[in-house]
């Protein structure tokens, strides 16, 4: 709100599974309404926005690859597209035709439509150095698109177009904070500052036009995707709206369309960076392509991030995000650990803390304590019907060990210190959580870890304790299991990990 009137409101309703199914947009009217449907395994089928100003049609083969893409625009049938792939999941025809597809040994995309002005009628050529990083994009007739440079870290550090030359710099958590563009006379600086709701909960950005006065935008969002931007007073400078798979259409503050952002913004969809050059979003290790709906490289992490090595968050983007083009919503410690990070990147924040819950089960020790909480969790999200995970506080007070009662968070995750903290004056000294199946500890999990105690997992099998990580190298989950009596014993290490 900015006074009595309103700069950007959304209203939802879900299924169930906690997906969306409707949105409403306050400001925009019945033309930004949407509408979602989904298949089985939860994948989009239907996306609808304005009734019938805009609709999109999804199909799947049983691995998540589009078998056939659809668009209707005010009811008349604007794209009938199908697709192929091989058994590797690469896209090898489009509409029967492989003449603008290819990948190289690697499976990188080698040969990329639509062309830069949205046409199927050609294609991106594309080069990659040895670390299946994009060096190079060209069009149809050999000119230059873009090209680019990286750090040891894989991040990219530079963009070279035609028209502008772009340095990037980086904070800890891979986000950038600082960029400088050169269009041969003057030099542009873009500063960013991010929030704390989520990673990518990106604020403001701040544009200094060389020795110029300093501007101000800050960023709305909707489902991490940047809706609209405003100046330092609040009013609206312009709008973002967002295909199903993140196809960005520009608007003016009223929702007129226009073919460009008159304010150089691109940060986007996910508050993702877009090449304008390409329409392609930069997640960190990979490029994302919204008109595909897929990566246009391997997962670098394979299966771990999911069984297809292409596909954007499960084909369900609408309710999720992507975790530096890795894995949807929350890495694992693989992932984090070939960042070379000493702290991974800050995660989706928990709901709103619920009441504070009396700590129980006074008089045992944290071992006794983590145990039964995790084992209690457990036998909660195993009976919850969406799968939440449970999560509480393992608490000490004049040198007693006590928990609080496990709370529910979300399927993905579940912070204690914020559904089930500690009631001072008691202190937190560790944590315990569940998960819906036999999974190991999450890259969340030793984040939170890692900022002391010991965090306890509680799965279908067992409980799994983790003492601090990223210190001196990251310890070695220990394993209790089940005995004969009934009862949880250990620690022990099992020997599969023994040496890792």
């Amino acid at each position: 709100m900015r006074g009595s009137t309103q700069i950007d409101r959304h209203a939802y309703t879900y299924d169930r599974a906690g997906q969306r199914l409707t949105q409403a947009n306050s400001p925009g009217g019945t033309n930004e309404g949407q509408v979602f449907v989904y298949d089985g395994l939860r994948q989009l089928k239907n996306r609808i926005r304005g009734g019938t100003v805009r609709m999109e049609e999804f199909s799947y083969d049983p691995i998540g690859n589009w078998t056939g893409y659809d668009v209707w625009e005010d009811g008349v049938q604007t794209l009938d597209q199908s697709r192929t792939h091989n058994a590797s999941n690469m896209l090898t025809q489009i509409d029967g035709s492989s003449a603008l597809l290819a990948h190289d040994a690697a499976g990188n995309l080698t040969q990329c439509p639509p062309d830069e002005s949205g046409s199927w009628s050609d294609s991106h050529q594309l080069k990659w150095d040895a670390w299946n990083r994009l060096a190079e994009v060209r069009n149809g007739s050999g000119g230059l698109v873009g090209a680019y440079e990286y750090d040891g870290l894989m991040r990219r550090t530079k963009a070279v177009t035609p028209d502008l030359v772009t340095d990037t710099y980086y904070g800890e958590e891979w986000r950038p904070v600082e960029e400088h563009l050169n269009d041969g006379s003057i030099t542009t600086t873009h500063s960013y500052d991010w929030g704390l709701r989520y990673r990518d909960d990106l604020v403001r950005r701040v544009r200094k036009e060389g020795s110029g006065t300093p501007v101000v935008h800050y960023a709305l969002h909707d489902y991490y995707n940047v809706t609209a931007i405003t100046s330092s007073t609040g009013t609206v400078l312009e709008r973002y709206r967002y295909s199903a798979f993140g196809e960005v259409g520009f608007l003016t503050a009223s929702y007129a369309a226009k073919s460009e952002s008159d304010h150089h913004w691109n940060m986007l969809h996910k508050a993702q960076a877009r090449d304008a050059e390409t329409g392609w979003y930069n997640y960190g290790f990979r490029y994302y392509s919204p008109l595909l709906g897929r990566f246009i490289n391997r997962d670098p992490i394979e299966e771990d991030g999911g069984i297809n090595l292409y596909a954007f968050v499960e084909n369900n983007g609408v309710n999720g995000t992507d975790f530096l083009g890795l894995q949807p919503a929350i890495s694992q410690r693989e992932a984090v650990k070939r960042l070379g990070l000493t702290t991974p990147p800050k995660t989706p924040a928990q709901a709103p803390a619920p009441a504070q819950t009396p700590p129980q089960n006074n008089g045992k020790d944290t071992d006794a304590v983590g145990v039964e909480g995790a084992q209690k969790a457990s036998e909660l999200t195993r009976k919850d019907p969406e799968k939440r995970e449970y999560c509480g506080s393992i608490c000490c007070e004049n040198g007693k060990k006590t928990r609080t009662d496990p709370k529910p968070g979300t399927p993905s995750g579940c912070d204690a210190t914020v559904v089930s903290p500690c009631v001072s004056p008691a202190t937190m000294v560790g944590q315990y959580h569940s998960h819906p199946g036999n999974t190991d500890f999450s890259e969340k999990d030793y984040v939170s870890t890692d900022a002391g105690g010991s965090n306890y997992l509680g799965r279908p099998d067992g409980v799994r304790r983790l003492d601090k990580a990223f210190e001196g190298g990251a310890t070695v989950p220990k394993a209790y299991t089940r005995g004969n009596d009934g009862n949880f014993h250990g620690p022990y290490i099992p020997p599969n990990l023994k040496g890792r």
